[in-house]
């Protein structure tokens, strides 16, 4: 979601600095929070931090609601936010994760198609153009979201959609991800069985909702692990009873990678040998993800390579459209060579070949996504020019739109439940957070969390 222009609202507001918010801030439990007159009354919870425990009796009422307007013989559904979630509020009682949240709450975190799950948080690929500036996961902080709260999270919302008579239908699909590779992704049980990605979208399907996407930048060809793991993700999902399992399969390109951008500072430097060796090692590891892939072009699942860049004369980096470009066709010619290989051996005809080579083709020429990179998050220094677009202005515009149309925002779900908006590369904390068994460990912030205060959804 790209928000770019904020000059429709006449809200006024002070400009990010510790001092300007003393007027909106009250203490609640030592700690200080933001308070707005939100407009979407219906959408947010107006108790603060302490909510009154729910009793037996606000679940009987909360069923004889949702009695008098379902019809439990027809087949027409309900989404949450057309009923009362103020005399809905109660059918949550005893689920577990959702202990402490209301109807309201649970509607607003999850009642959308712009709620993203972190499954991990931290990605290996140091991508110079990340608007989230994501960096490596580490054991300093939790940065991996527990096999149990995963599931508890969907056992949960399945739950609460059975206590509704699966008449009440959560418009939302869940993302999995933000900061991180979806080839990365790994969850851990209490007795340290790992999990991936597979063992996620199988938990995930269960929700019957709208699948995740599935993206990479790639992996090292040369670790077994990862090897191993990217064909095992192929043969499952090429399976016709999984094709569904993921939405679509982004593969992304760029001369924005970490092994590139060693090459393009290499070639300042006139090291033109290392930079030879940083560029030959990107696109022998992009025609690799592509050749590990091709089973996926005989399926009728969605395949996307996108490929970005600056244009050359909007930037000074060397990662640019004309290094786009040569990436793209090293790429080609070094999955070609794979293929002949294959044809060689007979593991593949000519024909098939052909028929991977131009489906290939296709999807790396057809377009370049030149326009596509916002100044924003690491981006903003590969430009010669980023406009009128500093930190500053980019906090107080994410607040202000988090002010007038917070339903309208990102929403990331931490590994330990808390719950962020995300507004472009700012992000604002809330008071809102499910009850993971993990809830008190700490989750590495976003780059330019706003953490001086947590946003409170409060009316």
């Amino acid at each position: 979601m790209k928000i770019n222009n904020f000059s429709s609202f006449n809200t006024k507001y002070s400009s990010y600095n510790k001092n300007s918010f003393h007027s909106n801030l009250k203490t609640i439990n030592n700690n200080q929070v933001l308070n707005y007159p939100f407009e979407y009354s219906n959408f947010l919870q107006f108790k603060g931090f302490i909510k009154p425990p729910l009793t037996e009796h606000d679940y009987k009422q909360a069923k004889e609601y949702l009695n008098s307007v379902i019809n439990t013989d027809s087949t027409n559904l309900f989404y949450l936010n057309e009923l009362d979630l103020d005399k809905l509020n109660g059918i949550q009682k005893g689920i577990k994760v959702f202990d402490g949240l209301s109807m309201k709450d649970i509607n607003f975190i999850l009642n959308t198609r712009k709620t993203f799950l972190l499954l991990n948080r931290g990605c290996n690929n140091n991508c110079s153009h990340c608007a989230y500036m994501a960096n490596p996961i580490t054991n300093k902080t939790y940065d991996r979201i527990s096999y149990e709260d995963f599931n508890s999270l969907v056992d949960g919302i399945i739950e609460l959609r059975q206590r509704m008579d699966n008449k009440v239908s959560f418009n939302f699909g869940l993302g999995t991800f933000l900061d991180s590779d979806c080839m990365n992704i790994e969850l851990s049980d209490k007795n340290g069985k790992i999990y991936d990605y597979i063992d996620c979208l199988d938990i995930l399907d269960k929700l019957d909702s709208t699948p995740p996407c599935f993206d990479t930048s790639g992996w090292n060809p040369e670790s077994e692990m990862h090897q191993k793991r990217a064909e095992k993700f192929v043969n499952f999902i090429i399976q016709p009873k999984n094709n569904k399992k993921v939405h679509i399969i982004n593969i992304s390109i760029n001369p924005y990678h970490g092994l590139y951008a060693k090459s393009a500072e290499a070639a300042k430097k006139l090291q033109f040998e290392k930079a030879k060796n940083y560029k030959d090692m990107y696109t022998k590891r992009m025609a690799n993800v592509l050749y590990t892939f091709t089973p996926l072009l005989n399926t009728n699942i969605y395949i996307g390579v996108l490929t970005r860049a600056i244009p050359h004369k909007n930037t000074k980096s060397g990662c640019d459209d004309k290094a786009l470009r040569t990436i793209k066709k090293d790429t080609y010619k070094e999955l070609k060579k794979m293929y002949l290989k294959d044809v060689d051996c007979g593991i593949k005809s000519r024909e098939d070949m052909e028929k991977y080579l131009n489906s290939w083709s296709s999807l790396l020429f057809s377009d370049d996504y030149y326009n596509k990179i916002a100044p924003l998050g690491r981006a903003q220094e590969l430009f010669i020019d980023s406009g009128d677009n500093n930190l500053d202005k980019r906090i107080n515009s994410a607040l202000k739109y988090a002010k007038t149309s917070p339903c309208d925002l990102e929403k990331a779900i931490n590994p330990n439940g808390q719950v962020i908006l995300i507004c472009n590369d700012v992000s604002i904390k809330t008071n809102l957070g499910l009850n993971f068994e993990n809830k008190d460990k700490e989750t590495k912030p976003f780059a330019n969390q706003v953490d001086d205060y947590i946003f409170n959804l409060e009316s």
